[in-house]
């Protein structure tokens, strides 16, 4: 297979320099970064399916999905960036869950799982007809009005568009995931709730920020503290920023 990609990319690169090479492997060995520019994150959806198989509490989901994030982050090569779906032709049509993530997931854990594809480091993939089912003839809500709030608001923020990100020095109760990315000397605090209740979640974090920061999704102001209480809607993705 890695050979198979490398003399794919040199033969594009022969008769076109702009190429971006990404190979559909499952394996998430580190290995295929040398011959592409981002690679297929199958694992994190691998996580997202089992959670949802096991029927994982929200608590688990959040505490999970940082703990991954995390490790991963420490075994990718510098510069490597992933592929972040929930969702593709395969997962869709024929295995795993076999249906469209809205119906696999319920809409308001589709959404904070986009959300989180979105705000996370690496390159958001959303399969074709996922924002609508419209488009496929099916039922449902549309996220097109969503999706295009927090892929507008990655496009403003530098912070979430190429920053690093950090899933250790935050933590949020009450199944709410955390993480903070900085860029270019600016700070965003991500919250994404995978609780089907609203909360009140404890927000903690090992860096003393504070001052009145701002929900860049609601527009609601927020007094943070190194640990302070925020209300979460059920499923709520908040990107607070100074």
């Amino acid at each position: 297979g890695l050979g198979m990609n490398r003399a794919i990319r040199e033969g594009y690169e022969r008769v076109q320099r702009e190429v971006v090479m990404l190979p559909e492997e499952y394996t998430g060995a580190n290995l295929f970064n040398r011959v592409a520019d981002l690679t297929y994150d199958a694992q994190f959806y691998f996580l997202q399916a089992d959670l949802l198989e096991r029927q994982a509490p929200p608590a688990e989901w959040a505490r999970v999905f940082q703990q991954f994030l995390h490790d991963q982050q420490q075994t990718l090569p510098p510069g490597a960036l992933k592929m972040r779906w929930i969702s593709n032709h395969d997962t869709v049509s024929w295995t795993f869950q076999k249906q469209r993530p809205a119906l696999a997931y319920g809409l308001g854990r589709m959404r904070a799982l986009l959300a989180l594809c979105a705000f996370i480091d690496g390159v958001p993939m959303l399969y074709q007809g996922d924002e609508d089912p419209a488009v496929y003839g099916g039922q449902g809500d549309s996220s097109v009005g969503f999706l295009a709030q927090i892929y507008g608001l990655r496009k403003q923020l530098p912070a979430l568009q190429e920053g690093p990100a950090d899933y250790a020095c935050a933590r949020a109760t009450d199944g709410v995931f955390a993480s903070v990315r900085k860029a270019q000397k600016q700070t965003a605090l991500v919250l994404i709730s995978f609780n089907p209740a609203a909360v009140e979640s404890t927000v903690s974090l090992a860096t003393p920020f504070a001052g009145e920061w701002k929900d860049r999704l609601s527009g609601e102001r927020v007094k943070v503290e190194q640990s302070f209480r925020l209300a979460m809607k059920p499923f709520q993705a908040r990107v607070l920023a100074p």
